[in-house]
């Protein structure tokens, strides 16, 4: 897929003698692969995120990127674009530094995706029986490395990324009505991230219940 580009910020030139083009950005490089076998939950690679690191003057402490990823899901005869919003924390190349920086290139910057962002229950495809969604799951330092949540970029360079999400079960349209008292589900937001609820019929469907099916289908997290 072809690659996007977001630039902000002015050259901080004299600090760091580099020429006026040298600003900061990202960069986001789509995966273009024919017939990739994904398993349900399981991580596969979205693309590469390359974020352009150079100090630079700015009017704000966060730079933010808007991507949308298209996915040909071929078992669903679908496509689907899912819609995801990589935040930057800028920070002032001046020790101590907020995160693990090398000692000549204060200070590393932090690129990670808030919790709303990763995953919409409402964006879904048909498999089979199941109703499924794309889900951020992190980044990697190398294909098929170690996924963490977020991306700790060094000072001047252009650093990368490997982006991974992963196939999990979406919304029902309804709630089990014998298990539920809520005829839909509810989307809310978690300290992990969003999450598909039901209300539980009490002595019925008591929470904590974790299985997939529990009050309807909504991936275990009950009320």
């Amino acid at each position: 897929a072809a690659g996007a580009q977001a630039r902000w910020g002015r050259a901080a030139t004299a600090t760091s003698g580099l020429s006026a083009d040298h600003v900061s950005g990202l960069g986001f490089t789509g995966v273009d692969a024919d017939n990739v076998a994904v398993g349900f939950e399981q991580p596969f690679l979205i693309g590469t995120l390359v974020h352009y690191n150079n100090p630079v003057h700015h009017p704000a402490d966060a730079a933010v990127l808007h991507v949308d990823v298209l996915l040909s899901i071929e078992a669903a005869y679908a496509e689907r674009v899912y819609a995801w919003q990589f935040v930057v924390d800028e920070t002032p190349n001046v020790a101590p530094c907020a995160y693990a920086s090398a000692a000549d290139r204060p200070c590393a910057d932090r690129i990670t995706l808030p919790p709303s962002s990763q995953v919409d229950f409402t964006n879904t495809f048909q498999l089979g029986d199941v109703r499924g969604t794309i889900e951020f799951v992190g980044f990697a330092a190398a294909i098929d490395g170690p996924i963490t949540s977020e991306f700790i970029s060094e000072e001047l360079g252009e650093n990368v990324a490997y982006i991974y999400g992963r196939v999990i079960a979406g919304c029902p349209d309804q709630c089990d009505a014998a298990r539920s008292a809520s005829s839909a589900p509810v989307i809310v937001q978690t300290p992990t991230g969003a999450a598909c609820r039901c209300v539980c019929v009490p002595g019925v469907c008591e929470p904590p219940l974790v299985a997939a099916d529990d009050c309807g289908g909504c991936r275990g997290d009950v009320l």
